[in-house]
Parts: C-alpha cells; sequence; structure tokens
C-alpha cells in the first residue's frame, strides 16, 4: 500500500484502468468456470443419485434376510460408475453391513447429513439414502463419489483464461497510456492545493474553479468540503471534551463496583480492562491481569470459553458455580454474570464476578444439619411418620413399627393408618380439628396393634405445604401413653366425686390441714386461682395469714383474728365472717369468708370458702359517681353526642294511635307533613363539644331546640325510619346517613340513638341519646379500596389461572418423563421380536405369492398390525424425545393439501377450507407441524365413521401476532369427562387407540410458543383450536 500510495496520478491511472480490466476479465474468467463446474456438478448429483436409489431400492431384501453376500454382488454394479469410489450399506441400527471399494478416510462420514441431501467433504461427494420397503426403513446407502475430474476440468480452464487476460492487458496499456494525460493534469493541480492544507491546516484556503466538465464540480464540491471541514472540526474539538467528561463518569462508576469486573476481547482471548475489586479479590496486580491468559484464575480443568460462547447471541450469560484460585492459590467458589457487545467491530465480553464464598458454607452447613436433623428422627423412641392427605403412609422410623407392633425390620410405607384406628369417627374428629386449626399437638387418640391390642398415644401433627400454601401431606410423631393412661382414669374415678363439687363451686375452695392451730392450703379450685391471681403451686403450703395483710380494716392484727376464727372452726363451730385477704401480688380485696370442718380418710380437714365482695361494695361508690362520671364521658366523647327529649313525640304518636292509625310506615309515607311535626316537637337539650364541632357551630346554643335546618333528602329519609322505629316503641336504631353542617357542608356520618329514662333520679321523662360519627373520610376510602379489591381480585385470578397452567404442564411433564423410562425399555424389548416377525412375514409373503387369497388377507393383516405396533412404539418414543424446533415459511393451502392426500379420507367425508391469502403462510417446523395435522384430521375421519364434513379454518388473532387454526367436524363429540382427560398421554376412547396422538399434539405446539385447545359437545362434534405466533 506504501508503494502505491507513492505513485504519480498517471501511473495510478495507469494502475486502475489496467486492474478494473484485469478484474473484469479475471471475474468473467471465475463466472465461466464456476458456470461449467456447477453444471458439472449438477450432473455428477444427478447421476449418483440415480445409482444411489437404483442400488438402495434392490438391496432391501439382502439386508432383510441379512445376506451380505447378495448385498456385496449389487454394490458391484458401481463398477460402471468410476468416480465411485466408496459406498457402504448400513442396516436400521447403523451397523456396518456391506461396502464397496476402499474406504480410506471417508467411512468416518458414514452418518453425515440427512437423508437424500448431498454434502462435499475433502475431495469426495457424500449422498446418504434411505432404504425402504413398502414404506417400512431397513437401513441407508452411503455413497461416496471422487471429485478428481471436476478439479481436472476446472484446472484447464483456468490455463485458457490465464492467456486471454495477458492479450487484454497489453492492449489496455496502451490505451490509457493516451487517456490519462486528460485527468491527471487537473488533479495534480488539486494535489498542490491539497499539499498545502495539510501543511498549514488552513481550510479557508480554496482552489479556482475551471470548466463545469466532472473535474470543475470536483473543484467546487472540494471548496464546499473544506468549508465544512473547517465547521466540523469545531464540532468535532466540542465534542471530544464531552466525551472525555463521559469517559470519566463511567470509569469512575465501573472502579467503583464492588464486584470483580473484567472486559475481555473474544477475538483476542484476552482481557483489556479490569477494575480494583478484581484486583483486591485475586490479589493480582493490574499489569498481571491484563498480560495473562484467562485460564489463570480458573481452578477446573475445563476451559470457560465453552460458558461464554453463549454471550455470542446477546444475551445475558449467568453461571452460578464456578471455582476460581487466587494468586496465592486460594480456591474459592464464584458466581457469574457475562453480556455480550461490540466495540470497534471486535466482540467483546463484559463479566462480573461475585465472591459466594460465605452462601456455599452456609448451603453446605444447612445440608448437613438436614442430613444430621434426619439421622436423629430415625433413631428417636418416639415414633415419626410422614403421611398423604388419604392416610397412606410415606415415611416412618424404627419406633413407628415397635409402637404399633409391626416388624421393626418391615418397610410400613404404603399402609392405610385408618385401618389402625379403634373408631373411624375419632380419626374423623381429628382430622376436622387438624384442618381447622392446621397443627394438632399432644393429643391422645385410641389405636389398635398389629395384632389386634388396644392402645392409647399422645400424637401431635401438622400439615406441609407446598410454594402456594396448599397442604400436601400430614407430619407428626407419637408414643405409648397406655399405662399412664390407665393410672390416670384408675385416679380419676377416686377423685370424680369430690372433684365436682369442689370444682363446680362459684367460689374459691381450700382445703386446709391443722398444722399448729394455724391452717395450711392443702388444695384449691379453679376460681381461688382466679380470685388470687397465682397459680397451685403459689398458694398451696401457704397460710392464711400470708394471704393477708398484717392489720385488717377493723385494726385487729390478721394473725391474732385469724387463730381465733381457726380455733372455733376446729372445735366444730362454723365460721362466717368479712375478711380483706391479698393475692399473690399483694393488692388487697374484700372478701366473706367460710370455714367448715371436713373430715376425709379419718383426717379432719377445715374446707375455707372465700367469695369475693370487692365489686359489690365498688358498685354503691360506682352508682353514686354514676352521673358525674357520664357528664364529663359525654362532654369528652371524641364523636357527636346530642340528648332529646321526645314525650311530646310520644305524645303525638298516641293521638295518632287513638286516631286509628296502625301502621306508621305506611302513615308517614302518605303524610310527609307528620314527619315534620315529629321534627318540630323533638327538643335537642344538650350537645357536647364534638357535636358542636361536627355541625360546624359557634357555640352550643346554635344546636339546641330542632335540627330541621340540618336535613338533607338522605337525612330526612333517615329521620323518618328514626319515627318509625319510635313510633313502634323500640328503643334503638342506627343508619348511616348525610347532614348539611351550618356553613352548608355535607357531611357522611354514622347516626345512632337509644332510648331510656332520663338518668336524673326522680325524673319520669324519656330521652334519646343520639350519636353522629363522621364517617365522610372512611366512606371515601371505603370506595378507594372497594376499588383496588376490584384490582386485587383480578390480579389473583389471573395468578390462580397462570398456577394451575403451570401444575397441569408439571404433571404432563411428569407423565412424560415416567412414559420415557418405560418406552425405551419396551422399543429395545419389542423392536426385535417385531423385526424378526416382520422378516417371516415377508419371506412368507414371497414364498407363496400364488396361496389361496384366505391366507395371503392373514399375512397382509399381521403385517398390518406389525406396522400398528411399530407406530405405537414409535410413538411413545417420540413423546419423550427432545425436538428442536427448525422454522421455516410454510404455506398452509399447499401444506394441507398434501397432508389430506395422505390421510386417505372415505369418499362419504368432504373437507372445507377457508384460509385467507393474507394469512396463508405461517412460520414453523414442517416435520413436526405435518403431524399435528396429520393427526387431528386423522381423528376427525375415525369419528366420522359414517361420513360428514371436516371444517379448516384460518383467521388471524385480535393483536395480529399470532395466526388461529380452527379444526372441526361433524362427528358424535366428546363427554366433559373425556374432553378434560383428552391431552393426557396414553389416555383413549378408541379400542385401538394409543393415547399419544393429542398428547404428541400439545407438545409441538406448545414447542412452537403456541397453544393448542379442544371444545366438543356430546352430539356436536369437535373443535380443535391452534394458535401459532407469526414470528
Amino acid at each position: 500500500m506504501r508503494y502505491l500510495s507513492n505513485l504519480s496520478i498517471k501511473n495510478k491511472l495507469l494502475l486502475i484502468i489496467l486492474s478494473i480490466v484485469l478484474s473484469s476479465v479475471i471475474l468473467l474468467a471465475i463466472l465461466f468456470i464456476l458456470q461449467d463446474i456447477r453444471e458439472f456438478r449438477r450432473e455428477l448429483i444427478n447421476v449418483s443419485r440415480v445409482t444411489a436409489r437404483v442400488v438402495a431400492d434392490n438391496i432391501a431384501p439382502a439386508i432383510l434376510f441379512r445376506d451380505e453376500k447378495g448385498a456385496q454382488n449389487i454394490l458391484q454394479s458401481f463398477e460402471n460408475f468410476p468416480s465411485v469410489e466408496y459406498a457402504c450399506i448400513h442396516d436400521t441400527s447403523d451397523h456396518h453391513f456391506a461396502a464397496y471399494g476402499s474406504d480410506k478416510k471417508t467411512d468416518k462420514h458414514h452418518a453425515a447429513g440427512r437423508y437424500d441431501q448431498v454434502i462435499f467433504v475433502e475431495d469426495y461427494l457424500i449422498l446418504k439414502v434411505r432404504v425402504e420397503y413398502k414404506n417400512v426403513s431397513y437401513g441407508h446407502v452411503n455413497l461416496f463419489v471422487s471429485l478428481v475430474d471436476l478439479k481436472n476440468q476446472a484446472i484447464a480452464h483456468v490455463k485458457i483464461m490465464v492467456i486471454l487476460a495477458a492479450a487484454i492487458i497489453i492492449l489496455a496499456y496502451l490505451l490509457a497510456l493516451w487517456l490519462q494525460s486528460y485527468i491527471s493534469g487537473p488533479i495534480l493541480t488539486l494535489a498542490g492545493v491539497t499539499e498545502n492544507i495539510s501543511i498549514s491546516a488552513d481550510y479557508s484556503q480554496r482552489v479556482a474553479q475551471k470548466g463545469k466538465d466532472e473535474l470543475g464540480k470536483l473543484y467546487e464540491g472540494f471548496n464546499k468540503m473544506l468549508g465544512q471541514i473547517q465547521l466540523r472540526q469545531q464540532q468535532s474539538e466540542k465534542a471530544e471534551r464531552a466525551l472525555r467528561e463521559s469517559e470519566e463518569k463511567y470509569r469512575s462508576l465501573f472502579l467503583a463496583e464492588p464486584d470483580a469486573i473484567f472486559i475481555i476481547d473474544l477475538d483476542k482471548g484476552k482481557r483489556i480492562e479490569t477494575n480494583d475489586s478484581a484486583l483486591k479479590l485475586y490479589g493480582y496486580t493490574k499489569e498481571e491481569f491484563l498480560s495473562s491468559d484467562l485460564l489463570n484464575i480458573s481452578a477446573e480443568k475445563d476451559k470457560p470459553e465453552k460458558y461464554l460462547e453463549k454471550g455470542k447471541t446477546g444475551q445475558i450469560v449467568k453461571i452460578p458455580l464456578r471455582y476460581h484460585r487466587k494468586k496465592d492459590g486460594t480456591i474459592f467458589p464464584v458466581e457469574i454474570s457475562a453480556r455480550y457487545f461490540e466495540l470497534g467491530g471486535r466482540k467483546m465480553l463484559c463479566a462480573t464476578i461475585r465472591d459466594i464464598s460465605e452462601r456455599k458454607s452456609a448451603e453446605d452447613a444447612l445440608r448437613e444439619s438436614e442430613e444430621k436433623f434426619r439421622r436423629i428422627i430415625l433413631d428417636l423412641d418416639e415414633a415419626f411418620y410422614s403421611v398423604t392427605l388419604d392416610g397412606v403412609l410415606l415415611e416412618h422410623n424404627v419406633a413407628f413399627n415397635r409402637i404399633l407392633g409391626i416388624d421393626e425390620e418391615k418397610d410400613s410405607r404404603g399402609i392405610l393408618l385408618a385401618e389402625y384406628w379403634q373408631d373411624i369417627k375419632d380419626r374423623d374428629i381429628y382430622m376436622e380439628e387438624l384442618t381447622r386449626t392446621g397443627r394438632i399437638k399432644n393429643s391422645p387418640i385410641k389405636v389398635n396393634k398389629q395384632n389386634g391390642e388396644p392402645l392409647t398415644l399422645m400424637i401431635s401433627a401438622h400439615f406441609v405445604n407446598d410454594n402456594s400454601g396448599r397442604p400436601v401431606r400430614i407430619e407428626g410423631a407419637f408414643f405409648d401413653i397406655t399405662e399412664q393412661q390407665k393410672t390416670k382414669e384408675a385416679l380419676q374415678q377416686s377423685e370424680e366425686r369430690y372433684r365436682i363439687l369442689f370444682e363446680t363451686s362459684g367460689d374459691a375452695n381450700f382445703l386446709c390441714d391443722i398444722y399448729k392451730n394455724e391452717l395450711l392450703f392443702v388444695d384449691c379450685n379453679s376460681q381461688a386461682q382466679e380470685l388470687f391471681n397465682g397459680s397451685r403451686e403459689e398458694l398451696l403450703n401457704k397460710m392464711p395469714s400470708e394471704l393477708s395483710p398484717p392489720v385488717q380494716p377493723d385494726g385487729r392484727n390478721s394473725a391474732e383474728s385469724a387463730a381465733e376464727k381457726i380455733r372455733n372452726a376446729v372445735a366444730g363451730e362454723p365460721q362466717r365472717f368479712y375478711w380483706q385477704h391479698c393475692r399473690v401480688d399483694k393488692s388487697p380485696f374484700d372478701a366473706e369468708v367460710t370455714l367448715n370442718q371436713l373430715t376425709l380418710n379419718d383426717k379432719i380437714y377445715i374446707q375455707a370458702i372465700v367469695r369475693d365482695i370487692t365489686e359489690r361494695k365498688k358498685a354503691e361508690k360506682a352508682l353514686q359517681n354514676s352521673e358525674r362520671r357520664f357528664r364529663q364521658l359525654f362532654e369528652d366523647a371524641p364523636i357527636g353526642l346530642w340528648e332529646e327529649e321526645i314525650d311530646d313525640v310520644l305524645l303525638y304518636f298516641d293521638q295518632l294511635s287513638a286516631d286509628g292509625v296502625t301502621d306508621f310506615t305506611k302513615h308517614f309515607e302518605d303524610h310527609p307533613e307528620s314527619v315534620l311535626e315529629c321534627a318540630r316537637l323533638l327538643q335537642i337539650t344538650n350537645v357536647n363539644k364534638a357535636a358542636v364541632e361536627l355541625f360546624k357551630a359557634n357555640a352550643k346554643e346554635e344546636l339546641l331546640g330542632t335540627m330541621v335546618n340540618t336535613f338533607t333528602q338522605k337525612s330526612f329519609e333517615t329521620f323518618k325510619k328514626e319515627m318509625i322505629v319510635l313510633a313502634n316503641r323500640e328503643k334503638y336504631f342506627e343508619s348511616p346517613t348525610e347532614i348539611r353542617s351550618l356553613q352548608g357542608d355535607m357531611l357522611s356520618i354514622d347516626l345512632r340513638f337509644i332510648v331510656s329514662k332520663n338518668y336524673s333520679e326522680n325524673s319520669t321523662k324519656y330521652v334519646a341519646l343520639v350519636s353522629g360519627n363522621d364517617i365522610t373520610e372512611q366512606k371515601r376510602a371505603a370506595e378507594q379500596i372497594k376499588n383496588q379489591n376490584i384490582i386485587l381480585e383480578k390480579a389473583v385470578k389471573n395468578a390462580r389461572q397462570e398456577m394451575e397452567n403451570l401444575m397441569e404442564k408439571m404433571i404432563r411433564q411428569e407423565k412424560l418423563a415416567t412414559i420415557g423410562k418405560v418406552s425405551g425399555s419396551i422399543a429395545h424389548e419389542l423392536r426385535n421380536p417385531l423385526g424378526a416377525i416382520r422378516q417371516s412375514i415377508f419371506f412368507l409373503k414371497r414364498k407363496m405369492e400364488e396361496s389361496p387369497p384366505k391366507i395371503q388377507k392373514h399375512l397382509n393383516l399381521i403385517d398390518d398390525e406389525l406396522a400398528t405396533a411399530g407406530k405405537v412404539i414409535d410413538d411413545l418414543m417420540e413423546m419423550t424425545r427432545v425436538k428442536t424446533v427448525t422454522k421455516e415459511k410454510i404455506n398452509l393451502p399447499t401444506f394441507l393439501d398434501e397432508i389430506i392426500k395422505r390421510c386417505a379420507l372415505n369418499k362419504n367425508i368432504s373437507i372445507q377450507k377457508e384460509i385467507p391469502a393474507k394469512i396463508a403462510t405461517v412460520l414453523a417446523d414442517p416435520l413436526q407441524l405435518h403431524q399435528v395435522f396429520f393427526n387431528l384430521i386423522t381423528n376427525s375421519r375415525q369419528a366420522l365413521e359414517r361420513g360428514g364434513t371436516i371444517t379448516i379454518k384460518v383467521l388471524e388473532t385480535k393483536k395480529k401476532d399470532a395466526v388461529k387454526i380452527k379444526i372441526s367436524d361433524d362427528g358424535p363429540g366428546m363427554t366433559e369427562k373425556a374432553l378434560s382427560s383428552a391431552f393426557e398421554p396414553l389416555f383413549t376412547t378408541k379400542a385401538k387407540g394409543t393415547g399419544l396422538g393429542l398428547s404428541i399434539c400439545k407438545q409441538i405446539i406448545e414447542n412452537h410458543e403456541g397453544k393448542i385447545s379442544l371444545q366438543s359437545k356430546p352430539g356436536e362434534g369437535v373443535t380443535v383450536t391452534i394458535i401459532l405466533p407469526l414470528k
């Protein structure tokens, strides 16, 4: 390039002209040679395909009957085709069966390519052709054709074109010498000005224009370019300053990131930048990092490039766990997040490395803890178990078998625990309690051992929920309390009679032992514990003086006064007196005490009955303070309160009754003036501060009297209902309503009123206490909550639907996984015997070609059934095979016509297609979509045994991002039960069906990111709807 730049314009023009001529000659020569080679290759491919197909059609019997010698003789036909250097036959198991020629290095490519696809490898054309007989594959033929003749022909054409090119170049050189002077002169002038500008960097210079030809326009354009360069130079300086500021900003963010970051040049396999966090994490200097190979920080054998190749798709690549090595040799776990980008045309990767040592240690510790806990559970003396919601045992420890009398070496999983309950009703109660509370703790139950011996167990259990909070199983533990229960029941029977009398007393009861002229509490009932605010342990073995103040209210010493009462009781004289006791927390209370002598088991005790009379004394005092407290509460209440005198209103009601009014509801509806009369008669006598604020009054006096001026239409209706309640002599009413404040503002309030006699002691007047609570803001908030609830319900509904879809997909995948495990074994075990039978049938057909029709019919029947069995095996394998979707544009009308021909519809079945032209093309895998349509149309054909119509419609979705395909028939339809299970693997309603067709269809459509659904009712046919995305 340096040599060219130093040439004069004259020589450059010569060189350009000669280069153009030479390039044109070479291009034409290459096109001519390529066209000839293309024709030769096309002829070679056609001949190879025909030859391979002839061999494949004739070699099927040899493969079928394992006739290697016959196959070898057929392959010798390639001797008539000298270019074939090697050919080989493989059976369906891909085992080498026969070959022709020397394999050299070609046999390693025997499986290359798809069937009937031609590929070129090294010096060979390779063709792979399927060996079939009656649509059954028996193997394939691999053909290797030499390309030596093709290369020799290309070399001959190259030599001819070289000679022709040399003659043309000489002629072009002579013409170029004559033409170049008309161009080089003006250009050299322009070059001189350009050189001056390059030296002085003065873009204000201009070239004097000469002529209006192309060179004149070049001068004019050059002058304009200088002006633009001058302007852009100024703009460039400004942009460079902004770029430096931006670069500094992002570099600061890059260096401050706490995780290690590498910028990697994927083309060179080198790091080109890193931050300080990476240097700190790995212990290297920046120079060491940038000069080292990518492998020096990985502690694993495999190269990291295979993990980073995904980044070339532009997606974020996340590697959850890798092990790296620091400079000091320390190995630690990391999490890698990488993203691909391009910089200056080079492929780059930004990798973020996070040290997860602490998180990894925590996870390892958790797994170790879980394993330790499991070992402890298995060795517990208590029985541990886990059951399904139906009571089927899933897990248990050794103690489970030991307690229930089952052989400890036996695995009891799968037994039904309900069989061990003595009374199944007890189990129902136990399950109801567990369902209600979610947990049962230390609950006794009665069961039978394996041998029928009764047991009493103390059981604890709880539900185990899945991620959605739904119970999936029950876990629990129990131990044998049979002996303890027997002892406890015997003791309960002996004490039951006494305990009933003792415990059912409404007063505190103490059983006291006599100790040195004092009483010692030896038992107490629950009322005593409640009264003295202490537990049994805190009350027993105490003396009455310990639960009394030092001095009684009458001034006497408590210990001396108690001793006198105790002596009289011991002497047989019942004692009843007032006493001041103390609770355990030393708080005093007034009591009435009764002491009686009691003989139990030939021993004298004292029964002490203590009745709390604190409330009785307080009631007297509270009654005196009632009016004062009510007044204070009334005034300080946070809601609006007012009192209404209703005596005149009640007299008005009595007058209306005397006039014959019996239905006040109807009367007030017909006579609204009566409601207004009630409002006039009803007088407000008192209001509190909150009411003044509620009605926005300046003083209480503004609200006294009538409140008609606060009525609105709604509050008038509420007042009417209030009067109806009052007329019917009911004492309570409440209703939300609207009122108008004295300032004219509309308020929402919660209105309540209660009728009673005036609280003045000697008053006989009736008053109504009315409360009005401002709920204006609450009402607004309730409306907002209602709207939010509607939104939330929709979100919950959508989430539930997504969860149901996910569960359905998980269940289907579990079934597919099970089928996959079984199908591999089935295919292996059945294919060999089926193949042997098929070969035998083939042999019998050829040997018995002239046998009676009945024998031929049965042989054909066996052959057809073998094909059906083979298809079942293929379908099973197809269900579990991971398929790669290779999408292509498919013309639906043509595509469906081919499938309909293969379905072999009866004459009494018609096909109707409605496919708009604008959506006649879809993007899908043709082989997989062919299988879907073939299965669906075949299902419809089988349903229309007596004839009918199959309709295929193609529609565009509302969003126009997908195409909707409907395939329907007017057959007998499906039941709701069959419809719900139609897509489940192995479900079928046909006598000879496999139950795999619709499941395969669903799997294929979902792999295309589409949807498939069924609609049907008995007698109305079936409609299958498929939605495929357009992209």
